[in-house]
């Protein structure tokens, strides 16, 4: 399988090669890489670009290109509000999608540019990664760094740090509507979508197979009846109120174990609980 590397880029031209020679070290062969950046005429993206260059020159076999961010179609000079950081992560998610969909392995390095690119890396990676792909941050010592050399040599001292990416879905990116969205905002709206299924999905899951008959009445009346008191619900099922307050009891310690709620009570039972029986969407809503 090919491997991709895309590279956020600041003034700092060495983070792209010597990224390249770490992966380079520990066995991946990269044959795309990809240096975002912003407007290539400024400084001090232009230096930097101007000293990657050569070096990049010296991997003939390399499909190298240069992505500048963009706004309303020109070259963005930095990302200093809200449209700028949202055209930062379309660059970067379009740029990770395409070799998505090229069949590479991708590794995204966000050690470099501006910090709201490697949020946007990140979030990138959530999107679209499979289990083979990686999110590095690059950690170097000593003289490489004060002498900002372009490779490595012997006694330099430099890291790849794999940053564990936590997905939005458990299905391979490439089989589901998040990695078909061409649009990072679709992509983010199709992922959050498919969160709320999920969670819906398990709170069915929970009324319906985790909780006994007598405790779904009672969190049902106490969920949909935020007033009534334990007397109230009891008097109502026609049971006693420690009857009552022992069930519900058993519900919070249910949800904590389903859901990690520390000290769960009626209020985090009314909020986890409270669309399965308001809103028409589940068998178990009548």
């Amino acid at each position: 399988m090919a491997e991709a590397l895309i590279a956020t880029l600041g003034s700092e031209a060495q983070v792209v090669t010597i990224v390249l020679d770490l992966l380079a070290a520990a066995g991946h062969s990269v044959a795309v890489l990809r240096v975002i950046h912003t407007d290539a005429r400024q400084e001090p993206t232009r230096s930097a670009l101007a000293r990657l260059r050569p070096e990049i020159a010296q991997y003939p076999h390399l499909d190298y290109r240069e992505v500048a961010v963009t706004f309303s179609g020109e070259p963005l000079a930095d990302i200093e509000n809200e449209l700028g950081a949202q055209a930062t992560f379309a660059t970067i998610y379009e740029e990770a999608r395409r070799c998505k969909v090229a069949g590479h392995r991708l590794h995204i390095c966000v050690a470099g540019g501006r910090k709201v690119m490697a949020v946007y890396g990140m979030t990138t990676a959530q999107l679209l990664f499979d289990e083979e792909d990686r999110l590095w941050h690059l950690v170097s010592f000593g003289a490489l760094l004060a002498e900002r050399r372009m490779h490595l040599q012997t006694e330099d001292r430099a890291l790849l740090i794999p940053i564990p990416v936590l997905g939005w879905s458990d299905v391979p990116a490439a089989l589901t509507e998040v990695g078909r969205a061409d649009s990072a905002v679709v992509a983010v709206r199709a992922a959050q979508m498919r969160k709320q299924a999920q969670g819906a999905q398990r709170v069915v899951a929970f009324v319906e197979q985790t909780l006994t008959p007598k405790e779904r009445e009672v969190a049902r009346l106490g969920t949909l009846n935020p007033d009534w008191t334990y007397e109230q619900i009891a008097l109502f099922l026609g049971k006693r109120p420690r009857t009552v307050d022992s069930q519900l009891q058993a519900v919070y310690r249910k949800l904590e174990e389903a859901f990690g709620i520390q000290g769960a009570s009626r209020g985090a039972m009314m909020r986890m609980l409270g669309r399965y029986w308001r809103e028409d969407l589940f068998r178990g809503s009548s």
